[in-house]
């Protein structure tokens, strides 16, 4: 983490010192480079959660720093993509969401940043996106959303995922704002388009977004007046060459659950967590959903350093949902 935090700042002293352009966004892409090789990103490695809350804000807006000398810069935008959404979620809505109903101003709060740091992190995904694909990201924006399916790669995954991720996080924390509302079924199609396209990558994370999806949103609201018959039909053969033609939203997001799992190698928390918050508890069966955070709970911390930082704070949560588990059941 040394190394990010000083060269971060020779590359914001250089450009503050060097006014050509040309030679801002050389030295950019140099630092750029540099961080993104010889080994392990410093934060998802961190096994001290406080201590990324605490150092994260800093770096992102030193990043931003670095973005201003090149806006085009892929790796930089997926990394402040990344960097918000995960923030928001892990140090913003999460501890709000913990607090107690007498500091109900304060979490209104809290969750109102979180939704505008997780729209921030969108809008950097949806850049990466279009710098890739500047045609099918205009196509898109103007309502095809079957246009990426046949035109992403899978190195875009990380962008339609954070994208994705961002606007639907967004979404669930202020359902009732109708401008939010109408991104829904944008923000399904990035999901859509990873699962239909590349559903095996980023060890599953587009399957634990599915869960998600089928527990919080219903399948007749996904894409509005006008679904994208692509989209629709790859779903549809999906899930029938699954041999789930017939299934309910829960029989989809079993799936998807066990998918999350088998691909992660059943070493991070989070598929557990999701599915019992996001399908368990809402038909109230307490004893799976007990079962499900004690599995959570189970997976050995050492087991995967590079998923540390996101094993540990699933943990925190998990800890938590037990401890307050008979305030949600009835």
């Amino acid at each position: 983490m040394r190394k990010l935090f000083f060269l971060l700042l020779l590359v914001c002293v250089m450009v503050a010192v060097f006014p050509s352009c040309s030679l801002n966004k050389m030295i950019t892409r140099a630092v750029v480079s540099s961080l993104g090789t010889g080994g392990a990103d410093p934060f998802s490695t961190e096994e001290d959660p406080q201590l990324v809350a605490e150092a994260l804000p800093f770096a992102l807006k030193l990043y931003e720093t670095l973005l201003q000398s090149d806006p085009d810069n892929r790796e930089l935008l997926l990394t402040l993509a990344q960097g918000y959404v995960s923030y928001a979620k892990a140090f913003v809505e999460e501890p709000a969401r913990r607090l107690p109903l007498s500091s109900y101003a304060a979490q209104k709060k809290a969750y109102r940043r979180a939704r505008l740091l997780y729209l921030r992190g969108a809008r950097y995904a949806l850049h990466a996106l279009e710098e890739a694909h500047p045609r099918a990201f205009a196509e898109w924006e103007g309502g095809d959303l079957s246009t990426f399916l046949g035109t992403v790669r899978e190195e875009d995954v990380a962008a339609l995922y954070w994208g994705a991720a961002g606007l639907l996080s967004a979404i669930s924390l202020d359902p009732s704002d109708p401008e939010l509302s109408l991104s829904i079924p944008k923000a399904v199609s990035l999901a859509a388009t990873i699962l239909l396209s590349f559903p095996d990558s980023q060890e599953g994370a587009v399957h634990e977004m599915f869960i998600s999806l089928y527990g919080g949103l219903p399948e007749a609201l996904w894409w509005g007046p006008n679904p994208p018959e692509l989209l629709v039909e790859g779903l549809r053969r999906y899930y029938e060459s699954e041999g789930l033609a017939d299934a309910t939203p829960e029989g989809k997001a079993r799936h998807h659950f066990e998918r999350a799992v088998a691909l992660s190698g059943g070493k991070k928390l989070s598929p557990y967590i999701t599915y019992a918050e996001s399908i368990v508890y809402p038909r109230q069966d307490k004893d799976t959903y007990r079962n499900l955070l004690e599995r959570a709970l189970s997976i050995p911390p050492g087991d995967t350093p590079e998923h540390a930082l996101e094993n540990a704070v699933a943990r925190e949560k998990a800890e938590w949902l037990l401890e307050t588990l008979d305030d949600r059941f009835f």
